[in-house]
């Protein structure tokens, strides 16, 4: 239920944005992808886990508006899943819930390259012999080409860089912190 109303409340927050007289200045887009974990071995509640270095069900959703220039600001959920063992085996869920800001070329009028950077919270759900939740700040890096293929779809290929280190309330931590590389569909509007 909180994953549902952060996702509406980020699309109302951005639509509501001022048009900044840009056509389509809307974009909603779902990616899929892989994300390969930094550091697999780790120390948590005096136990050593290993988590399994590539994510499982590793999908996004954003809504990114245009303003002047190609500049973009919108939001993103991202989640993702790593399985552990410590003696026997659990699993790590992972939220991303990120500001994004990017600045966009028009290469040519199909082919649109951009860089840019977010902002945001991380929190991990755990379950398994270890059980728990934690929650954090993060901020994360991207790389991608939108390909326009009309002016109301198009398709995205992406290089992501998330940084998150989410604390309970006992200050332990989990390095969910990766890289991958993402693509999808993003409609415009």
């Amino acid at each position: 239920m909180v994953r549902h109303t952060s996702i509406a409340s980020l699309f109302l927050l951005f639509s509501a944005l001022p048009s900044f007289a840009a056509e389509n200045a809307n974009t909603i887009g779902i990616k899929a992808g892989s994300n390969d974990l930094s550091s697999t071995s780790q120390r948590v509640l005096g136990s050593n886990i290993t988590l399994t270095e590539g994510s499982d069900s590793v999908v996004a959703a954003e809504y990114m508006r245009t303003i002047s220039g190609g500049y973009r600001f919108g939001g993103e959920i991202i989640s993702f899943s790593n399985n552990y063992t410590s003696g026997s085996r659990g699993t790590i869920d992972t939220l991303y819930i990120l500001f994004n800001a990017d600045k966009r070329w028009d290469a040519t009028s199909w082919l649109k390259p951009y860089i840019g950077v977010g902002i945001g919270a991380v929190s991990i759900d755990v379950s398994g012999p270890i059980v728990g939740s934690a929650g954090g700040a993060t901020f994360a890096a991207r790389a991608g080409i939108d390909f326009t293929f009309s002016s109301n779809v198009g398709l995205v290929v992406e290089y992501k860089i998330l940084s998150g280190k989410p604390d309970d309330a006992n200050s332990e931590t989990i390095d969910v912190s990766g890289s991958g590389a993402y693509a999808g569909v993003n409609i415009y509007f």
